[in-house]
């Protein structure tokens, strides 16, 4: 225990550093803050906005997030099986052992150098043959759509698309393979301490932080950041069925609300603009429209006037996008809180985060004037 606060504590102190050093430099910087719950898809946010404002992806960056990917997949498969044998879901009898040993070589070159990570970051000979046939039985997908909502197995939203690119492409994850950048938008890697960006929009230069999502990061950070211009809240609408890494009692859209009012109606954070993103638009939709699973669980009754997909009368299904919006601000008192903008994100989509990106800088700014009595408020 003792251990465990002091490297707290160091962190702590290291993040202090250098978040004081960075204010001498930050006179007319919009400082820009990513918060959401854990799974939320911000940290894929921030990627794009690194992607397309900032420096870009160098390749130390990608060797990193190649390495990462091939984790993905590997422990992905691993806590797949653990999680079929957790749930009496039958599989083929299929050699798990080769993908167990790269799992464990992978370990060992965690924390090398980037010559060694580049080296043993594949997915080739029997691992690879082990992967495609857990992918090619049916009961493995099964385990997939059970163990995607209970948070404890850790596989990514986005891993069957990873394994869809591995079992199409016979160079996907190989040696000399080179992730594109939508490749780059799939990894999940949990964000421990402080991811920061300085990336400008016209004349105007921002600074852009991610901040751990899980409950144990968010304890250790939060109450570091002052002085924060704009907001920006992150939460999944796929995550209505889907239990909490950390928690696996607790659902993660209750939890995303329940996050959203507590920061939206924070002191700290008063005369900041403040932004909304339902993100993982197009997983929810293949969730609710597609598998027609019910927002609202008939066993647990938890969200009981959510609308249901035979009651909707389009294709977007607006009267769900309107449900989830109003879940979220009519838990917040915004006649304090004053305008929350909205959108509907899914931060995998490039081109549409890049004018989703340029709308909120745009928002900022003016909220930016309008604070410094440059613009009336009742204009905005």
């Amino acid at each position: 225990m003792g251990g465990s606060h002091s490297l707290v504590g160091i962190k702590s102190k290291n993040l202090d550093k250098k978040l004081e050093k960075s204010k001498k430099g930050e006179v007319g910087v919009v400082k820009l803050l990513l918060l959401g719950a854990g799974e939320s898809g911000k940290t894929t946010v921030f990627k794009q906005m690194r992607y397309l404002k900032g420096r870009g992806f160098d390749e130390d960056y990608m060797v990193e997030m190649k390495f990462q990917l091939i984790g993905n997949v590997l422990e992905g498969v691993a806590n797949l099986v653990t999680g079929a044998k957790d749930n009496g879901i039958e599989l083929r009898d299929i050699d798990l052992e080769p993908v167990e040993r790269a799992i464990e070589l992978r370990q060992k070159e965690k924390l090398g150098s980037q010559g060694a990570k580049k080296k043993m970051t594949c997915i080739e000979g029997d691992s690879r043959k082990s992967v495609l046939e857990y992918w090619a039985d049916p009961g493995f997908k099964g385990a997939l759509d059970i163990c995607q909502k209970i948070g404890k197995y850790n596989i990514p939203d986005t891993f069957s698309r990873m394994m869809d690119k591995l079992a199409k492409d016979s160079n996907w994850g190989t040696q000399n393979w080179t992730p594109s950048i939508d490749d780059v938008l799939l990894v999940r890697v949990r964000t421990t301490g402080m991811a920061d960006e300085m990336f400008s929009i016209g004349k105007v230069k921002f600074r852009l932080i991610d901040v751990g999502g899980q409950r144990a990061e968010r304890r250790k950070w939060i109450h570091l950041f002052n002085s924060v211009t704009s907001v920006i809240f992150v939460t999944s609408l796929s995550e209505y069925d889907q239990t909490l890494w950390e928690d696996s009692t607790t659902n993660r859209l209750q939890e995303s609300v329940s996050l959203f009012k507590e920061h939206a109606e924070s002191y700290q954070f008063k005369d900041s603009a403040f932004m909304l993103f339902l993100n993982k638009v197009d997983l929810f939709e293949m969730k609710y429209k597609e598998k027609r699973i019910p927002i609202n669980d008939p066993e647990l009754n938890n969200f009981p006037d959510a609308p249901t997909i035979d009651q909707e009368t389009d294709d977007d299904c607006s009267l769900a996008r309107n449900w989830f919006q109003q879940l979220f601000l009519s838990n917040v008192d915004l006649a304090k809180r004053g305008t929350v903008y909205v959108h509907y994100t899914n931060a995998l989509d490039t081109s549409k985060m890049q004018v989703v990106i340029n709308v909120c800088a745009d928002h900022i700014l003016q909220m930016n004037m309008m604070t410094s009595g440059m613009v009336p408020k009742d204009t905005l």
